[in-house]
C-alpha cells in the first residue's frame, strides 16, 4: 500500500531500530529520511532482498505518540493499513529519530494527534 517511488529529501538517519506491530523488529537494520511529506524506510542492502522501501505519508499517521523508559526514547505511529480503519503500529527508537518525527509531523504542529 505504501510502496515508495524513490529516495526523498529531509532527516536521514542511518541504522536505524523499529518495530512493526507483530511483522518484526528491524533493529540495527534501517535507514529513514523523515520529511514534512511523510517517513521513508528502506532496509539496509544487506537486508533488502524481499523488503521493497516504504513511504508512508503523514495523512497516513493517525497518531504519533512520544514516549520514554528508563533512558531510552522512541516514537510510535499509529498508520492507517486499510480503508476499514486497520492501524498498524510502528515504533521508532533513538532520541534523533523521536525528535524528528515530532518536529515534521503535522498533526504534532496542530497538537491533534499526539500524547506525551
Amino acid at each position: 500500500r505504501y510502496a515508495a517511488q524513490g529516495p526523498i529529501a529531509g532527516d536521514a538517519f542511518r541504522m536505524c531500530t523499529a518495530r512493526l506491530s507483530h511483522l518484526g523488529n528491524y533493529r540495527n537494520s534501517l535507514n529513514l529520511t523523515v520529511s514534512g511529506s511523510g517517513i521513508h524506510m528502506q532496509p539496509m542492502a544487506i537486508f533488502s532482498m524481499c523488503h521493497d522501501p516504504l513511504f508512508i505519508p503523514w495523512n497516513a499517521v493517525t497518531a504519533l505518540e512520544k514516549r520514554k523508559k528508563l533512558f531510552f526514547a522512541s516514537a510510535r505511529l499509529l498508520v492507517k493499513n486499510d480503508d476499514a480503519g486497520g492501524t498498524t503500529r510502528i515504533t521508532f527508537f533513538g532520541q534523533p529519530v523521536s525528535d524528528s518525527l515530532q518536529r515534521h509531523c503535522p498533526q504534532k504542529r496542530s497538537g491533534a494527534a499526539t500524547r506525551s
